[in-house]
């Protein structure tokens, strides 16, 4: 939840393969981040890019297809170029074989991560019925 505009993305980890063919649509900088970690990482930073950078998009309304070399992403640090202006973004965890991500306009308020047990998510997207919605709350987060 926030009060302010979010775009969120969640990206599966991409083959190699994939990585290699998609790399010219990242920003120049991190095209050069990417050459310089070894090919066993650049999935990994690969999808942590292309979540950031979906959130973004999706966040300013835009939407794949925009800007994705033309706007830095990557993990900021001394002569790294700025990132777009007005907006945070954030890596969410997810686990091992995805890459998630958020971008909120603004500074970031306070940020937390919850990870709720399965049986505490409706499902097909039905909200549970008053008995087993009492039952959900008091289950613990992790």
């Amino acid at each position: 939840m926030a009060r302010a505009t979010v775009g969120v993305d969640i990206e599966r980890m991409p083959r190699p393969e994939r990585v290699e063919l998609c790399r010219p649509a990242l920003h120049p900088e991190e095209e050069r981040e990417s050459a310089g970690v070894p090919a066993r990482d650049r999935p990994a930073l690969f999808a942590r890019l292309w979540a950031r950078k979906k959130a973004c998009l999706k966040g300013t309304g835009e939407g794949v297809g925009g800007w994705t070399s033309a706007v830095y992403l990557g993990d900021e640090g001394p002569g790294t170029p700025p990132r777009p202006q007005g907006w945070s973004v954030l890596d969410v965890p997810y686990g091992p074989d995805h890459m998630a991500a958020a971008a909120i306009r603004g500074p970031v308020p306070r940020a937390a991560v919850h990870r709720l047990p399965a049986e505490a998510v409706p499902a097909g997207g039905r909200m549970p019925d008053s008995r087993t919605a009492a039952a959900r709350t008091s289950l613990p987060c992790s």
